[in-house]
């Protein structure tokens, strides 16, 4: 499955590549496999926009699903729609909603802003999450 992010798939559309990536961001957070999960996850991670928290990198996303996955936390986890802002040679920034359903019934809805790389080894990650306000939401079309 992860060989669908390696380099060859730069020939496809952006909105491709960020759609088979939210795919496996997805099943991987539904299926608790947290080292399938974490290969999608760039090293140099920086997630913007918790309370509480100037940022949060690889090492605290990796203990947060550390955290969740045996536990079965996330009942259902998708993303929708995708809005494109840029890309670049390896780089594709894009805006989307995160949807999250906990095992207690807790549903989230966040808009997100992310920046997935292709990295030395071929592989798209994400590089970049910043959780978005309101305001900043409603500017990018996504309210």
């Amino acid at each position: 499955m992860l060989s669908n992010f390696k380099a060859e798939t730069m020939r496809n559309a952006p909105e491709n590549v960020v759609q088979q990536w939210l795919d496996a961001l997805s099943s991987t957070t539904i299926a608790g496999e947290l080292d399938r999960h974490m290969a999608l996850i760039s090293q140099k991670l920086k997630l913007f926009g918790m309370p509480g928290f100037d940022t949060l990198g690889y090492d605290d996303w990796k203990r947060q699903c550390a955290h969740e996955f045996p536990q079965r936390m996330v009942d259902d986890i998708h993303y929708g729609p995708v809005k494109i802002r840029t890309t670049s040679d390896g780089h594709i920034l894009f805006s989307v909603h995160e949807y999250i359903e906990t095992r207690d019934g807790e549903r989230i809805k966040q808009p997100v802003e992310m920046l997935l790389s292709l990295e030395d080894d071929g592989q798209w990650r994400l590089t970049q999450q910043r959780i978005l306000d309101a305001a900043e939401a409603t500017h990018l079309g996504l309210e």
